[in-house]
């Protein structure tokens, strides 16, 4: 049996889902994607099967916008960051409202800064610290000052106890331990009690760091697991797509991979692919499957990395 559309209603899916997603756009949910890349995105797909196949990744698209992300930073900071750092034994007598306003006080005398991960040291694309610092500035709540670039940490002063890695992404951890290796991260934590905050996180990711690097404490705004993966099969039938429970899991991979083909993008999977279909205003993860994102061939994404 090969990829199919199935008979029933869902034929018309291509439609509605195509009606649903222009009116994001219009209505400035989808921030970030313009109509013309969607319907540029759109003419990757040229038959019936192709199109139902689009269908599905639209539908199943993960889309965090500016604001949404915003609110996901400010829930880290007021919620995420006081239990971590009252975890490792930092002092919470004080009120929730002096802990935030001691973190955007332009006054240095506190213990903790915050040091962006970002792909630099390996050229890695979509990975900005300069960005998640600019947002952390941005939003009011961290101080400038209270910042650090990862190659300037050793040359932090023994006031500082408490040291905030942030991050836009887990996805396998790989990314991380690269980091974590480059910048010996070890020997920080003989130093200070280190914290690893991100936006979003794979939860096999999240447990890859955690197991390599006991000593992190960990933290994220919203968690992904293998329910994420865009070919995750059935819970009724794990031979079949859980998507529609008509085609097999197998003759889904087999038609994406020839679809991007077909269109001059070859290595459609690599090691660290997840299946995920995450979008951000920030950037997208290279855990995130390259229909939305690759621009190579004749492919034009949806959102460039």
């Amino acid at each position: 049996m090969s990829f199919e559309v199935p008979t029933d209603s869902r034929s018309e899916y291509y439609n509605s889902v195509c009606r649903k997603t222009e009116l994001l756009i219009k209505n400035n949910i989808l921030v970030g994607i313009k109509h013309f890349q969607l319907r540029a995105w759109l003419n990757n797909f040229e038959s019936t099967r192709e199109q139902y196949l689009a269908a599905h990744l639209l539908d199943a698209m993960i889309y965090r916008s500016d604001d949404m992300l915003k609110s996901m930073l400010r829930h880290l900071l007021e919620m995420e960051l006081p239990a971590a750092l009252e975890e490792c034994g930092y002092d919470t007598s004080s009120s929730m409202r002096n802990f935030l306003d001691s973190l955007s006080s332009a006054s240095d005398n506190g213990s903790i800064k915050f040091v962006a991960l970002d792909g630099e040291f390996d050229r890695v694309p979509g990975k900005s610290g300069a960005a998640i610092i600019r947002d952390l500035r941005d939003s009011g709540l961290v101080n400038k000052i209270k910042t650090v670039r990862p190659e300037n940490v050793v040359t932090l002063p023994d006031k500082i106890k408490y040291l905030v890695m942030i991050d836009d992404f887990v996805g396998t951890g790989s990314q991380f331990e690269k980091f974590a290796n480059h910048y010996d991260i070890e020997s920080w934590a003989k130093k200070f009690k280190l914290i690893y905050l991100s936006y979003m996180a794979y939860e096999d990711g999240l447990k890859s760091i955690k197991d390599k690097f006991p000593y992190i404490t960990l933290r994220c705004g919203e968690l992904l697991s293998t329910a994420n993966n865009f070919f995750a099969a059935s819970k009724i039938d794990s031979n079949l797509w859980g998507r529609d429970s008509y085609n097999s899991v197998d003759d889904v991979k087999k038609f994406y991979d020839g679809v991007l083909k077909k269109k001059g993008i070859s290595d459609t999977v690599k090691l660290f692919d997840l299946g995920l279909t995450v979008v951000t205003s920030m950037s997208v993860p290279n855990n995130t499957l390259k229909a939305y994102w690759s621009d190579k061939g004749q492919w034009s994404p949806i959102r460039s990395r």
